[in-house]
């Protein structure tokens, strides 16, 4: 990608979380299944640009997961397949969501109504460049 252009990549990788205290065969099998995902809607390049990565996690309130360490583990999947390396995340936002609760959404990303038609459980990724969160402050020129 150049930097003349504005991208935005989101998918959803479907059923539990696993943070990066997980046994290892079992983060393993996640990241491999957040790379699947990811695969199917990132270009074939990782980008060389800086990113913001936000996570909105929705569960069931089955089980605890540190918002830090959910986001740690998906920034490592992502390595090398969104981008080259995760110094280049230099924002993140991660949400978790029990969906036992009532929420109103203000503009959420397609996304994550494509997923809310089908409950269930899932991380919803969005990866966007940095001008694309619209702070003019943040802007290369």
């Amino acid at each position: 990608m150049t930097n003349s252009h504005v991208w935005e990549y989101g998918f959803v990788v479907k059923g539990r979380a696993f943070s990066s205290r997980a046994r290892r065969k079992t983060k393993d099998r996640y990241k491999d299944k957040i790379r699947k995902s990811a695969q199917k809607v990132l270009p074939p390049t990782p980008t060389k640009e800086p990113v913001v990565l936000r996570l909105y996690y929705y569960h069931w309130g089955r089980h605890q997961i540190d918002h830090d360490n959910l986001s740690g583990v998906i920034s490592d999947a992502l390595k090398g397949l969104a981008y080259e390396d995760d110094s280049q995340v230099i924002d993140s936002q991660t949400i978790l969501v029990n969906m036992n609760g009532s929420y109103w959404l203000a503009d959420p990303p397609e996304e994550l109504l494509d997923h809310l038609e089908r409950p269930g459980e899932g991380v919803v990724i969005i990866i966007s460049p940095v001008r694309a969160i619209r702070a003019p402050w943040l802007e290369r020129r």
